[in-house]
C-alpha cells in the first residue's frame, strides 16, 4: 500500500485519504520504512525490498539531508523552524534508526557516499550523544557498528529452499553486527546488481556460505555448523 498509494516517485507522503495521499513524509517515516524494508529483506530474500530501500534512502538523502550533518525532521518549507533530533524517546529518533540504515545498506553496497553520511551524523550529534549518552541507546548501537564494522554473511543457492538450512542456523542466534545476503539462481543477476558481494560466487550444484569482512572474504564452507563457528568465533 505504502509503495503503491503513498510513494509519488519522489517523495514517501504521510497521509492518505479518500484516494489522495498528501503531505510530504518526515525523517521518521523514510528511516523506520528503510528499516523495515531491510528487515523484510533479511526474512523473504526477496531483493526487491532491498532496491525499495535504497529507493526510500536516497529520497530521504536528498529531502532531508543536513550539509552538516545528520537529517532534518521535515522538508524544507514545510515548518517555520527545521528540528533535527538525536535524543531516543520510548521509541529510537529518526537520526537514530536513519544512522543504523546507512550502516546496514552501506555494507552491503560498499556505497562511500553512503558511509560519509554515517560519519558526518555522528559528527552533527557528537556533543549531544557524550552529554547525554542514555538518551541515546540506539544510536550508540548504530556507533559500536560504525566503529568495529560488520561481518558480510553471503549465502548461495540453486534455489532459496537449499539456502534455508543456512539461513535457520543463522536465525538461532542473536548475531547484530552482520548483514546477510542470500542469492539464488532465479535473482543472482538482478541482486549483482545491487552489491559487489556476489562477484565470483555464483550459485553452484551445492549451496555455499561465505564470510566476508570489507568486501575480503574468506573461503566458502557448504556445513552450516562450520559457518556458525566462523561466525561466533571471530578475532
Amino acid at each position: 500500500f505504502i509503495k503503491e498509494k503513498m510513494w509519488d516517485g519522489e517523495r514517501i507522503r504521510r497521509v492518505y485519504k479518500d484516494g489522495v495521499s498528501s503531505l510530504p513524509g518526515t525523517l521518521e517515516d523514510y528511516s523506520f520504512m528503510i528499516q523495515g524494508l531491510i528487515d523484510l529483506y533479511e526474512s523473504t530474500y526477496n531483493e526487491e525490498h532491498l532496491k525499495t530501500a535504497l529507493e526510500y534512502c536516497k529520497a530521504m538523502q536528498s529531502k532531508l539531508k543536513d550539509e552538516k550533518g545528520g537529517f532534518f525532521f521535515e522538508e524544507e518549507g514545510v515548518a517555520g523552524l527545521r528540528l533535527k533530533e538525536s535524543h531516543d524517546g520510548p521509541t529510537p529518533s529518526g537520526n537514530s534508526v536513519a544512522a543504523m540504515d546507512l550502516i546496514r545498506l552501506a555494507e552491503v553496497t560498499g556505497d562511500q557516499e553512503l558511509k560519509e553520511s554515517v560519519k558526518e551524523l555522528f559528527s552533527a550529534f557528537g556533543k549531544r550523544i557524550e552529554s547525554d549518552p542514555a538518551g541515546h541507546t540506539w544510536m550508540l548501537s548504530a556507533y559500536d557498528l560504525y566503529l568495529n564494522g560488520l561481518y558480510e554473511v553471503v549465502i548461495t543457492a540453486k534455489r532459496l529452499s537449499n539456502a534455508r538450512r543456512f539461513v535457520e542456523k543463522i536465525n538461532e542466534r542473536y548475531i547484530p553486527d552482520k548483514v546477510l545476503i542470500v542469492a539464488y539462481e532465479s535473482n543472482f543477476k538482478e541482486i549483482s546488481r545491487i552489491t559487489k558481494l556476489l562477484d565470483s560466487k555464483e550459485p553452484k550444484e551445492r549451496p555455499a556460505a561465505y564470510l566476508c569482512k570489507n568486501f575480503t572474504c574468506l573461503l566458502p564452507t557448504e556445513d552450516p555448523e562450520k559457518l556458525i563457528q566462523m561466525l561466533t568465533k571471530r578475532d
